[in-house]
């Protein structure tokens, strides 16, 4: 058994590798399991050994992508992303054919520089709120986004794993390392191209059908009635109402101002604040978590005592009760130390304050307290389920912390100052030192799938090396090819990758075909370099399916899309994507060494 693997070794990588492809396409397991199970069976068999496995772990591309998703983090957790966004909005009633552009563009602008995964998240609700201002269903934008952001990524090397994970693979194999702006001027024509295409035909080949989007509240987002009090040394007091930028968010609305028992509703923004003015306000989550730690603020909320160090803040859904409707007060949660934070009622403002609100079955309500207290209360109470919100408070301080780490990282990283890699865990130790995000955040940000994926691919790829598979891949295709020129032998390669990218993950696709196509390149005499930025670009160009690339499969859901919806788009941005992407990188980047 071991003579006859050793003398058909190269064959039964090639088996092995076809054998992870088919699992990835059947998607019975989850990518990196696939590709934990591939590298196992290569180990197993012999064909790679416990130090091949080991030396992958070497590369640097995985470390970097983690520092990025970490950076990443730091900038939705310091709302950078989320203020950005609600300008976009904001501006869109006066001037919505220039915001939809402006909307598109700092989609790409922001994934050429962070995980787009983030950004599609944020924007989601965004883009539903635009579509709407516009005069366009969210299903005709939310694909769009989706794209945006891929093509975003193509435009900077630190813009998708993919092209670190390209680059990483090519320097192990010899070549000099990609710039962080090496790739862009092939990037900027795919995302002119590409957004251009989707602007033309967004409104013909996308549905205008209701979405699970259409399903949110005419905000994007759920609010919650909450409380403030103006604390006796408060630096607002004798502030106006209006001039308080800690309440001059997008994501909070003024309700009223209560003061010596009347009151106030109506233009708020004029009221001078006064030491105990209660100001009822409705907010997202997060905001409600910001003002929670606002010093001048304090959240007055209904029941227990005042926040302590060993609190918790949860959220309940109120199911059917016994008897009549009642406030919280009423419940009598109180004597287990648990306040009421905050009252969110779907499609509805509860009330004008929070002890006035009479509750009613499926609110959910934001509780404080400590463990103990909460477990004794929903032991009382009528709550379907308890659960510590995702959500977290915004460090709004930070930003400028965040803004500069990532900054500097690409402009240092651009004149060469230091590796990329050493730079992004700079900007990782500089952000967690300075608190713009925890560092139990911080890991909870990088997604572990992704790497376990990535290693145990390039664990494949050494064996596909060290059997000789990749030589008898190259020499099975150059007789293909015959005297093809090397921009046919560019778009083959560059439609492979787009092509295995819309059935299985791009990462694999980048670590199989890159020595791949550096060993077509060198044996037709052809600088390899303009063939790796054809598996950058063709690797994250998944258009026709929702599961090519994560951010599809989110929008699939939120936008109720079918299948055929992605295709029906997806194919025509394929070809003319590809077509525009080959052209500028044999004008750019000379074909022959």
């Amino acid at each position: 058994m071991t003579e006859f693997i050793a003398q058909h070794q190269a064959g039964i990588a090639i088996v092995l590798l076809a054998g992870t492809f088919a699992a990835f396409l059947l998607e019975r397991f989850p990518p990196a399991v696939v590709a934990t199970a591939g590298a196992a069976a290569f180990l197993v068999l012999g064909l790679i050994d416990t130090k091949d496995v080991m030396s992958v772990f070497s590369n640097s591309a995985p470390i970097t992508i983690a520092a990025m998703f970490i950076l990443s983090g730091a900038l939705v957790r310091t709302g950078t992303l989320e203020a950005a966004a609600s300008w976009v909005t904001s501006q869109a009633a006066e001037r919505p054919k220039t915001v939809l552009v402006a909307f598109f563009a700092g989609v790409i602008g922001a994934s050429a520089f962070m995980n787009n995964t983030p950004v599609v998240v944020v924007l989601i609700p965004i883009a539903v709120r635009l579509a709407r201002t516009v005069g366009m269903a969210p299903t005709q934008l939310l694909i769009p986004l989706s794209y945006a952001a891929i093509l975003g990524g193509t435009c900077t090397l630190i813009g998708t794993s993919t092209n670190l994970l390209v680059d990483g693979v090519a320097r192990e194999h010899g070549l000099p390392a990609f710039s962080i702006f090496e790739i862009t001027p092939v990037g900027l024509v795919a995302a002119v191209v590409g957004t251009s295409t989707m602007l033309l035909l967004a409104r013909y080949l996308l549905p205008a059908r209701m979405s699970a989007a259409d399903l949110m509240d005419e905000e994007g987002k759920t609010f919650f009635l909450t409380e403030l009090t103006v604390s006796n040394e408060s630096r607002f007091a004798g502030k106006k109402l209006g001039s308080v930028k800690e309440l001059n968010h997008a994501g909070i609305k003024l309700v009223s101002l209560h003061r010596d028992g009347s009151a106030i509703r109506g233009v708020l923004g004029d009221q001078i604040l006064q030491p105990d003015d209660r100001i009822a306000i409705k907010a997202t989550m997060p905001e409600v978590l910001t003002l929670h730690g606002e010093r001048g603020f304090d959240i007055l909320g209904v029941g227990g005592g005042e926040s302590d160090k060993d609190h918790i803040i949860v959220e309940a859904v109120l199911a059917p009760g016994r008897g009549n409707l009642r406030s919280f007060s009423e419940m009598r949660l109180g004597r287990f130390g648990v306040r009421l934070l905050g009252i969110s009622r779907h499609r509805y403002l509860p009330g004008v304050d929070l002890d006035s609100v009479q509750l009613r079955a499926a609110d959910r309500l934001l509780l404080e307290g400590t463990p103990e207290g909460l477990a004794a209360a929903a032991e009382e109470a009528d709550f379907i389920n308890i659960t510590q919100p995702r959500s977290r408070s915004f460090r709004r301080k930070k930003a400028p912390v965040a803004i500069a780490a990532i900054g500097g990282v690409v402009v240092l990283a651009a004149l060469n100052v230091m590796p990329i890699e050493g730079l992004a865990v700079l900007g990782v130790a500089l952000i967690l030192l300075l608190r713009c995000i925890d560092a139990e955040e911080a890991w909870e940000s990088v997604s572990g799938g992704i790497l376990v994926l990535i290693f145990a691919m390039l664990a494949i790829g050494v064996g596909l090396e060290k059997t000789g598979a990749v030589r008898e891949i190259v020499a099975e295709i150059e007789p293909l090819l015959g005297q093809s020129s090397g921009f046919v032998m560019l778009a083959v390669v560059y439609f492979l990758a787009v092509v295995l990218t819309e059935l299985i993950t791009n990462n694999a696709v980048a670590v199989v075909l890159t020595p791949i196509a550096i060993g077509l390149a060198e044996g037709l005499g052809l600088d390899s370099r303009p063939f790796l930025v054809a598996i950058m670009m063709g690797a994250s160009a998944s258009f026709a399916t929702p599961i090519g690339y994560q951010t599809n499969t989110m929008v699939y859901a939120s936008g109720n899309y079918r299948f055929t919806d992605f295709l029906r788009i997806g194919v025509p941005m394929n070809i003319i994507v590809g077509i525009g992407t080959c052209l500028a990188i044999a004008l750019l980047m000379p074909l022959s060494k």
